[in-house]
């Protein structure tokens, strides 16, 4: 598959801007995006925290340029087996490989760890003591009442996979965005697929506005 020319208009220009400062650079970024959609056809693109986001139902990396290298930051990094240790990083979630020539594509295994990353969309029912993280992204809405409840929708895909987990309809849940972790539960949508219901206490303090993508963690507790 050749990757030329990105759908997404953001991408496009941030891809021009690259090529107009560093030729290496651009080939770089050029190779690892022909990587991601030979591996992931369907993948989608979009410009996120300065660098290329990859996301299937959710995100699953992401190309970033520094100024002496580029970074493909893998998001469930931790899981991802890598049998020789080439992964960086110390995180709880997050691993990556540090690009600063086209030889170290090839050298540091890109395209091993490419077809690992999306893994986690994987729709298999979980099993009662699954430890598995999930990378969600959703709009925060609100449900008009009186009293609003502000909430983000969840993959119809994490649905099927805990389903069979709920008590009373309810799947309890540890959340996490950015450096805020809390413990709640997925709630039952009138149409059969399950929500997050987003605190005042976080939204006050992430400031956040009606409409606004997230992007957290989630994992069954």
């Amino acid at each position: 598959m050749v990757v030329e020319k990105s759908e997404n208009k953001k991408v496009q220009q941030h891809i021009e801007e690259i090529m107009l400062f560093s030729d290496e650079k651009y080939h770089i970024l050029r190779r690892l995006r022909k990587i991601v959609f030979s591996a992931h056809p369907k993948a989608q693109e979009r410009m996120m925290y300065g660098g290329i986001m990859f996301s299937l139902e959710n995100d699953f990396g992401g190309i970033f340029v520094a100024k002496n290298h580029i970074s493909f930051e893998f998001s469930n990094g931790a899981r991802m087996n890598d049998p020789v240790g080439l992964l960086e990083g110390k995180g709880e979630f997050r691993r990556h490989l540090k690009i600063r020539t086209l030889a170290d594509i090839v050298d540091k295994k890109v395209d091993f760890f490419v077809k690992q990353a999306a893994r986690e969309t994987d729709d298999a029912p979980l099993s009662p003591s699954s430890t598995k993280i999930f990378f969600v992204k959703g709009e925060l809405k609100v449900f008009p009442v009186d009293n609003p409840w502000y909430y983000v929708a969840v993959p119809p895909s994490y649905t099927k996979m805990t389903r069979h987990l709920a008590e009373r309809g309810l799947v309890a849940v540890t959340v996490s965005i950015n450096q805020m972790s809390w413990n709640t539960s997925l709630m039952p949508m009138g149409d059969g697929t399950q929500f997050i219901p987003i605190p005042a206490k976080i939204r006050k303090n992430m400031k956040l506005k009606d409409s606004v993508e997230l992007s957290f963690t989630l994992r069954k507790r």
